[in-house]
């Protein structure tokens, strides 16, 4: 049996959060439903799981260094319906997105308490970024099998993989 080729090919692109932090600001000032930082979200996401305590912990996981996790995002010029989708990071960016929007305090400071300063460091933090692009075959199939293995935790059922046993 042969090896089957990447699904994504390349690198992550060396984004950091201020891609995310203007792609938010872009979308606030025209708000559309279903977008999360700039990016929409597929109809195949699950719902959200993250308590307001999840979300805390982790943009101070984020601001202690500990990093922002891998995202998986499309872009594809020609197709909007295509493009700025996301294929894994829905939690996190939705954390994000909340921070930004000052719906909780972080080590005891909103965003918009935070010296300039202080967010040109966050917004330099970087999120190695995987963008599938035109050159794979972006289908909504694929997009969603994609999804589901880097989701490979969840079931049908439910049931997590360790609970079946």
């Amino acid at each position: 049996m042969t090896l089957p080729a990447p699904l994504s090919a390349g690198p992550p692109q060396p984004y950091t959060l201020i891609h995310f932090t203007n792609r938010h600001r872009e979308i606030r000032m025209r708000f559309q439903e279903g977008y999360v930082c700039g990016h929409r979200l597929p109809a195949f996401h699950q719902a959200l799981q993250w308590s307001t305590d999840h979300q805390i912990q982790f943009i101070e996981n984020v601001w202690l260094g500990l990093g922002f996790g891998q995202l998986v995002i499309t872009l594809h010029p020609e197709n909007p319906e295509l493009s700025r989708l996301v294929i894994d990071g829905q939690h996190r960016l939705t954390a994000l997105h909340n921070y930004l929007e000052n719906e909780f305090p972080v080590f005891g400071k909103h965003w918009r308490d935070l010296e300039i300063s202080e967010q040109m460091r966050f917004e330099g933090i970087p999120v190695p970024t995987v963008v599938l692009s035109q050159d794979h075959e972006l289908l909504e199939e694929n997009l969603r099998s994609i999804y589901e293995r880097l989701n490979f935790t969840r079931t049908e059922t439910g049931i997590q993989p360790e609970q079946q046993k």
